[in-house]
């Protein structure tokens, strides 16, 4: 009997891993916060390794660093696109301003993408023509995240 699961959607989980460790700093900052050290997750996120994947109890702390860092869960939301399903925060009751948790949830995650991937361009010190699209993209969605925030308040 094959796998449910293609060789691609297990690829993409271990690419969507890989970036959720990178963004949060590395599989030595991961470690500490995990019950797994960083040459575990290094091997979680080597695509050469293709029969090891992290457990759902790793994958959840990493996802949940995301979310209380405002953005979303990367490998949740990796998960919920190769079954064909799309994540949505649960919208929280709205202040007198209209201004809502998931609003600023919002702004944190748009704030959060667009600070890493400016410290991911400056790591060798320079910006290169795909950097540079991909931070003023990051930016651009930043601002359109303020300015809809501002027009609530406005409104109030």
């Amino acid at each position: 009997m094959s796998r449910p699961s293609s060789d691609k959607q297990r690829a993409s989980l271990k690419m969507a891993f890989a970036r959720a460790v990178e963004t949060l700093g590395g599989g030595k900052i991961v470690s500490s916060f995990t019950r797994v050290n960083a040459t575990m997750i290094s091997l979680y996120a080597a695509p050469h390794e293709d029969q090891r994947q992290a457990g759902l109890d790793v994958a959840f702390d990493i996802d949940k660093a995301h979310a209380d860092a405002g953005a979303e869960p990367p490998i949740l939301s990796t998960y919920a696109t190769l079954l064909g399903y799309s994540l949505a925060a649960m919208e929280a009751s709205t202040d007198a301003s209209g201004v809502t948790l998931s609003d600023m949830a919002r702004l944190d995650r748009e704030a959060f993408e667009a600070r890493a991937t400016i410290y991911e361009s400056l790591a060798d010190g320079q910006f290169t023509p795909t950097e540079k699209r991909q931070a003023l993209k990051e930016l651009a969605d930043l601002e359109a995240v303020i300015a809809a925030i501002k027009a609530k308040v406005e409104a109030a």
